[in-house]
């Protein structure tokens, strides 16, 4: 069990827990159908195994529900065969063992799966309803017959008949009962992997299917892990949807790295397109969808075919990351998009940040400050301006001006559930990378552009920086000191509130598209954002038909006392937000009449007096110092706060007990300190779990993801395509 589970992501490598989870991915509009439907003799090829499977298109069965064809041999159950049989492939090698036994739920009439892999375990029991078995013992009986099998080590050698056969049981098993599944008579012989192909064609079969596994994974509690693989042609979204709530109703949810499911066929005949693993108690069981590659793979055959994924809240009290199995495709640079993707990261996506393959984000060079390097190459470091909003993200260098560079970039997009932009408008699709040419390919695709003004509008065309926007929509002229001239926001707000207001905006669409099964393209912009933001001060404008107060520095221009007041040694900021409030204040500085003067009795008075408040008010906070400040107005219930600077705010007390500052081990650098994400959920995790990458620190890793073999990316390197 800890061998397979090294193979999945690192968060989850824990043998210990009680759930393990499932993913799987959205299927397209076209079956993979029957290997022949009419005929009554086809050939099978499995890597080194040929078979000749007998079929019986004229045999209905009986017990299924529209007289579904019960004797003919679905693509999927070769290309499982296939993909277990693989040498490539490392999974298979923890769940084929000369010491297992396994047993197949619905194995037709083929006996494929036996035929392919029944000399490689101790003991195989195919299982299916009885007007199946007839045939099913013809086909693995007349295929025995001194055929090639591939034994450790990968040599070719012959079946001895004799033996071979006898590790095969065909044993009747209909676990489409409703009522509960009944295991069959394997003589105390403990299961240690459990198949089942394309066992679901409508929703009725779903929870006899789901109940069915459970109970044969019950054997096992006490004992050894029992490891179930499930490959099924989900044909419809109804049925996918049934099937996937019916293992998420026990089972959490996660996604198995890409590079866990490999090519299962040669000439990519076919593709495991997504995996996961399921299980409870002590058993787990590993689910995987094949689908065909129809040819449509970029750059080599075995490039992944994407479909948009789908994943269900699990009831299970395990903690998971919300947005684990969905893959972001970031081609954002500085602020406002690096921020939204790396939103999405903290949450759990996978981020792949695409950067210029030479110089990578424009903010590895905003600095000083720079974290300094440690690993001993030349270089300022790594800036604290790139660290602040790029954690939780693969960095690929790729120059996608190229045609290589084109084919790659499409490539992602293909396995990406969301792709995060901000280039000028008509930028991208100059090089088939827009919304429209990558939808062809991913009718899922969730694609966020982020502009300074939008894609459309007499401004669309302009390039637009967060403090330009500022000035021009609104903020720069409401911030600042009264009667002093305007001034930014002391950080790059309007970036950071757009960084927000995008994540939100795929998130939903994640969540439109888990109904719809269908992705779309989100306008956002800088422009946009900041006029939202501008909130009540906007409203009261509209309201009242006149111009905007002006600045007013920390007051309020609604409510009095709101604001800063000096203390001996700094700044205090009190709120007297209501009438009660103000009498708290009044008492605590030792002015209680103030609460019941005429002038200040209420807030619309006292506004209407602040030029004669405020001063009486400071006047008092100068005596004391802020500590001294802070230690009165403890307890009261008054809103209250001292002016730190930002040091003081990483080192506050509150801001440590809350984990807000995290120390994390950078590639180049070492130890690094970085802001937390404030993400805190009672039954999700959002955490940092990688920091921020070097320039092309995982471009090797991404490529290979995508089919490239070591030499391929190497020339990439050298011809400054990848870096």
């Amino acid at each position: 069990m800890e061998e397979l589970l090294s193979l999945l992501d690192e968060e989850i490598q824990d043998p210990e827990e009680e759930c393990f989870l499932l993913f799987s991915n959205k299927p397209n509009n076209r079956d993979l159908g029957f290997v022949s439907r009419t005929e009554s003799t086809v050939s099978v090829a499995i890597n080194s195994q040929d078979f000749t499977i007998h079929q019986s298109p004229s045999l209905l069965a009986s017990t299924r529900e529209a007289g579904t064809t019960g004797a003919v041999l679905w693509k999927v159950t070769p290309l499982l065969a296939s993909w277990l049989t693989h040498p490539s492939n490392q999974a298979a090698q923890h769940l084929l063992k000369s010491t297992s036994n396994v047993l197949e739920l619905g194995a037709g009439t083929s006996g494929v799966l036996a035929l392919s892999l029944a000399s490689m375990v101790a003991n195989y029991f195919a299982t299916d309803q009885e007007y199946c078995l007839k045939l099913l013992r013809k086909n693995i009986s007349g295929n025995y017959t001194e055929k090639p099998i591939r034994a450790k080590g990968g040599r070719k050698t012959k079946r001895n008949t004799e033996d071979s056969q006898t590790n095969i049981t065909v044993l009747p098993l209909d676990w489409q009962l409703t009522e509960s599944s009944s295991v069959p008579d394997i003589k105390d012989k403990r299961i240690n992997l459990v198949l089942a192909a394309d066992c679901i064609y409508n929703e009725s079969l779903v929870d006899p299917l789901v109940d069915t596994m459970v109970d044969l994974c019950e054997l096992n509690r006490d004992s050894n892990d029992t490891i179930c693989l499930v490959a099924q042609e989900l044909r419809s979204p109804d049925v996918l949807d049934a099937f996937m709530k019916a293992f998420c109703a026990k089972f959490q949810t996660w996604r198995v790295p890409d590079g866990l499911y490999r090519d299962c066929g040669d000439g990519g005949r076919g593709l495991v397109e997504g995996g996961g693993a399921v299980g409870m108690r002590r058993s787990i069981a590993i689910s995987a969808i094949v689908r065909s590659n129809i040819g449509r793979g970029l750059l080599r055959a075995h490039i992944r075919i994407p479909f948009p994924g789908i994943r269900y809240q699990s009831t299970t009290p395990a903690k998971s990351r919300p947005l684990a199995g969905i893959r972001v495709l970031d081609l954002t640079r500085v602020l406002a998009g690096p921020y939204c993707t790396q939103i999405l990261g903290d949450l759990g996506a996978d981020v792949i940040k695409v950067e210029h393959a030479t110089r990578g984000d424009d903010t590895r060079a905003w600095g000083p400050p720079f974290a300094p390097r440690k690993d001993g190459k030349p270089g300022p470091g790594e800036s604290a301006y790139f660290l602040a909003v790029n954690r939780n993200k693969r960095s690929l260098g790729l120059d996608f001006k190229t045609t290589s560079g084109q084919a790659i970039l499409k490539s992602l997009a293909n396995t990406s559930d969301i792709l995060v932009e901000n280039y000028l408008p008509g930028t991208l699709a100059k090089y088939g990378l827009d919304y429209e040419s990558l939808k062809a390919e991913n009718k899922g695709l969730i694609y966020a552009s982020i502009t300074g003004y939008g894609q459309t509008g007499p401004y669309s065309a302009r390039a637009g920086y967060d403090v330009m926007v500022e000035a021009e929509m609104g903020l720069m002229h409401i911030t600042g000191e009264r009667g002093g001239p305007p001034v930014k926001v002391g950080v790059a707000v309007t970036d950071l509130t757009t960084g927000l207001y995008t994540s939100n905006a795929i998130l939903a669409a994640l969540f439109s598209r888990n109904l719809t099964s269908q992705g779309q393209h989100i306008d956002m912009s800088l422009s946009d954002c900041q006029v939202a933001t501008l909130a009540n001060i906007a409203s009261s404008v509209l309201v009242s038909g006149q111009r905007d107060a002006g600045r007013w520095g920390t007051a309020h221009p609604s409510i009095v006392p709101y604001e800063a007041f000096p203390t001996s040694d700094g700044s205090i900021l009190l709120g007297g937000g209501n009438d009660r409030l103000f009498g708290i204040l009044c008492k605590r500085i030792g002015f209680p009449e103030w609460a019941v003067d005429e002038k200040f009795v209420t807030n619309d008075k006292r506004v209407e007096h602040r030029r004669t408040l405020v001063p009486m008010i400071g006047d008092e906070t100068r005596k004391k110092t802020t500590k001294e400040w802070l230690d009165i107005f403890e307890g009261s219930g008054m809103p209250y706060a001292a002016v730190n600077d930002v040091h003081d705010t990483l080192t506050h007390k509150h801001v440590l007990a809350r984990g807000m500052v995290q120390e994390v081990h950078h590639e180049a650098c070492g130890p690094v300190k970085l802001v937390n994400t404030p993400f805190k959920f009672s039954d999700a995790e959002a955490s940092i779990r990688h920091a921020p990458p070097t320039l092309g620190q995982n471009t090797d890793d991404i490529l290979q993801e995508l089919g490239f073999t070591a030499n391929q990316i190497d020339d990439l390197k050298i011809e400054g395509i990848v870096a």
